[in-house]
């Protein structure tokens, strides 16, 4: 109890002092906020709220009432079609979806065979396999995992391994550790060079697409752009911890409206960019590359895994095009809702609710739940 008392006071005199205004009036909106509405010190601040009315947050919507919706229209036994990161890639193989290639699987030898994708058993297999595909940056990913949690990123050079920062690995230690589960390996899909302007770094920003099926037609209804900053590789927001950006899309035309992240002067706090921090450029109208052939690219997807009614997609521009990265089912609201500074409660309450699709078969899906 104490603890969370100090939180709300730490949270109010911040507030105060990047508003320049009074420690108790904010303790006040703080306590309404979360008496009122549910909302928390932390989406307090996430979302701006010490400078939108006192009754902006009945707008913003909470993860667990998304999960309500998503988990109305997608149906469970439906869901691993997408989590399972196995299951998703065997069937955009399947149907030629452009998606990152899976190279080989690594995983507990309890599991069962992850046919069609080659198994590698220890580290020599692991040096062998890379030698053949040749020197470059590679990428290993949790089968169930989301948010770039658990992801491990490498290069292969010569004849050994090196993480991010060109530090040797050992190839046995690695691998023990993935035997603990089961990974994919992917290479690491680089940004299309078109993109330098708001991705100039290491990492591979996606895009946010959430498409909705209504008995075959499909409606992309929002989106925003994930740009990773600095030397991150990942471009998850983690609520700005990663110090990452997030963007709204006009989906019209592809081009950003706004442009939010956290305030390198005040620590915490979330702010409007009107230029990208490294290169200056002016984000505000910046039109991404392909717009139209990530569009149909999206609304294929969802057309693929129509039984899934509603889908947020991580959608990269690469230097092989438009690539599909992953689908969530159960995909979070929180980045939408901070890159267009405004709740979308309504929003999704009118997408979602009066979505009445009955998902009909899987286009190929036979036989890949495993």
């Amino acid at each position: 109890m104490i603890a969370k008392l100090r939180e709300y006071l730490q949270i109010a005199q911040y507030c105060a002092r990047v508003k320049q205004g009074l420690t108790l009036l904010q303790l006040l909106k703080i306590s309404w906020c979360r008496l009122k509405w549910g909302f928390g010190p932390v989406d307090y601040v996430l979302f701006g709220f010490a400078d939108k009315p006192l009754s902006a947050p009945g707008s913003y919507l909470k993860k667990h009432e998304l999960e309500i919706l998503q988990k109305a229209l997608n149906q469970e036994a439906f869901r691993p079609l997408v989590a399972d990161k196995m299951n998703y890639h065997r069937i955009c193989q399947q149907q030629g979806l452009a998606a990152p290639e899976v190279l080989a699987v690594v995983q507990n030898s309890s599991l069962s065979d992850p046919q069609p994708f080659e198994q590698i058993k220890d580290a020599q297999g692991l040096l062998v396999r890379l030698q053949s595909w040749g020197e470059g940056q590679y990428i290993f990913k949790p089968a169930g995992g989301s948010h770039g949690e658990d992801i491990f990123c490498f290069r292969f050079a010569g004849q050994g391994l090196q993480d991010i920062h060109g530090k040797e690995l050992d190839p046995t230690g690695l691998m023990q550790k993935l035997q603990l589960g089961r990974f994919v390996l992917q290479r690491y899909a680089a940004p299309h060079p078109a993109l330098n302007d708001v991705m100039p770094g290491p990492g591979l920003g996606t895009l946010r697409l959430v498409t909705v099926n209504r008995e075959g037609q499909v409606e992309l209804v929002i989106g925003c752009a994930k740009l990773p900053v600095g030397g991150n590789l990942i471009d998850n927001f983690n609520a700005g911890k990663s110090l990452n950006l997030v963007s709204a899309i006009n989906l019209d035309s592809g081009r950003l409206i706004s442009t939010y992240g956290p305030d390198p002067l005040n620590e915490g706090n979330i702010r409007l960019f009107t230029q990208h921090p490294q290169t200056q450029t002016k984000l505000s109208g910046y039109l991404l590359p392909n717009w139209q052939e990530i569009v149909s690219l999206v609304k294929r997807g969802a057309e693929v895994f129509n039984q899934l009614p509603t889908i947020g997609w991580d959608v990269a521009l690469t230097t092989e095009g438009p690539l599909l990265i992953e689908a969530n089912s159960l995909f979070d609201c929180d980045i939408l809702q901070v890159a267009h500074n405004r709740g979308l409660k309504p929003d999704f309450s009118q997408w979602l609710q009066s979505q009445q699709a009955r998902p009909g078969p899987l286009t190929g899906a036979e036989g890949t739940l495993s």
